[in-house]
């Protein structure tokens, strides 16, 4: 009875399925994109193990987003502190070739773990004295076709590249990595890192450890690598706007449902009075019109997350040097089905309410 009564007005029902699947699709990309951007950069600063970020503590004035510098004393003081088993120093400097090719340049110590975790696809891992050479990661090379014995030109230098990597998470194989002290010296950091990261000898002490940095150097904060993309990366701001949108849209598709429905009920008025009249309950005329409305929830939710993952594989592949998220969470496609469901209970509610107060009587002098 249900697949029936969804296929008598079949354009309308696809015009449903189709609105719910573009509201779900456009949530999925959103929030894949937002989300995975938050979880590549909090793999980039936690990777090795590293529990904590030190960053420059934010000046009055400025707001969340600044990064900034520290001097190269307080990596090399943090690295003495107890209960600090290993602090490394990472400079961040983002770069450009065109307006269309924007990208991460990570300075990094040849002998740490940055270089060490990343398969080399061709060419070779950097190495100390390297000078002004890069290691370019896999989609930022197809991205600009490059490969090893190539330069790129960033900042009006050009840089050698002696090898292509992949890690496996877009924002660095978006990106290059150059030895620390060439990084400073071609970009004016002389001196400076960005960030340290930071792995404690036990993680059970990991907020003693935070207290005792920042009493130690007043001048940087230690905070996790989730609080330092959401937080100090401003990148909550980018989640909180994916979930406004995709709040319209998800509104919009309950109305779709609610209209639906309506317009079906009042079709088959003269069908409901029957199923009243032959001894259906009320509670059931209203499990019947809910379980269409979920139904066709469903239908457009499954097509929705096809949708979103189609699209981010678009963007991913078109924008090669963007850090785009090039896989999406379980957690996240069983909530856009959650999601979906939720607009088809909703929309269906007051046209099913509505069914099942219908007058046997006077449903059945419906023409």
């Amino acid at each position: 009875m249900l697949l029936r009564n969804l296929t008598r007005r079949r354009p309308r029902s696809l015009l449903t399925v189709l609105g719910i699947a573009l509201s779900i699709g456009a949530t999925v990309t959103l929030l894949g994109v937002s989300l995975g951007l938050v979880e590549q950069v909090s793999t980039v600063v936690s990777e090795a193990g590293s529990e904590l970020t030190v960053v420059q503590r934010i000046p009055r004035g400025l707001t969340f987003g600044y990064l900034g510098s520290m001097p190269d004393s307080i990596a090399e003081g943090l690295g003495a502190l107890p209960g600090v088993a290993r602090a490394t120093p990472l400079v961040l400097v983002p770069a450009s070739m065109t307006r269309e090719i924007i990208f991460l340049i990570y300075g990094v110590e040849p002998d740490g773990p940055e270089v060490a975790r990343v398969k080399i696809t061709s060419g070779r891992r950097l190495r100390p004295g390297d000078g002004p050479a890069v290691m370019l990661g896999r989609r930022a090379a197809e991205g600009m076709d490059r490969t090893v014995g190539d330069t790129i030109s960033v900042g009006g230098r050009e840089l050698p590249i002696v090898g292509i990597y992949r890690s496996g998470v877009s924002l660095e194989d978006g990106g290059a990595m150059m030895t620390l002290p060439a990084a400073r010296e071609a970009f004016g950091l002389q001196g400076r890192v960005s960030l340290v990261k930071v792995k404690t000898t036990d993680p059970r002490q990991l907020r003693t450890v935070q207290a005792t940095i920042e009493a130690r150097f007043p001048e940087v904060v230690a905070i996790t690598s989730e609080e330092f993309a959401r937080d100090r990366l401003n990148l909550e701001a980018a989640v909180q706007a994916a979930w406004a949108v995709s709040v319209v849209a998800l509104l919009l598709s309950v109305l779709a449902v609610a209209n639906t429905m309506a317009m079906t009920v009042v079709e088959r008025t003269r069908e409901i009075g029957i199923l009243l009249a032959v001894g259906w309950s009320r509670g059931r005329i209203t499990a019947l019109v809910m379980a269409e409305a979920v139904l066709l929830s469903a239908l457009g939710g499954l097509l929705g997350v096809g949708l979103g993952l189609g699209a981010l594989h678009l963007l991913s592949e078109g924008y090669k040097t963007l850090p785009l998220a090039t896989s999406v969470g379980p957690a996240l496609l069983v909530g856009a089905i959650g999601l979906a469901l939720g607009v088809g209970a909703i929309g269906g509610l007051l046209p099913a309410w509505r069914a099942s107060r219908l007058d046997p009587v006077e449903a059945l002098r419906t023409a």
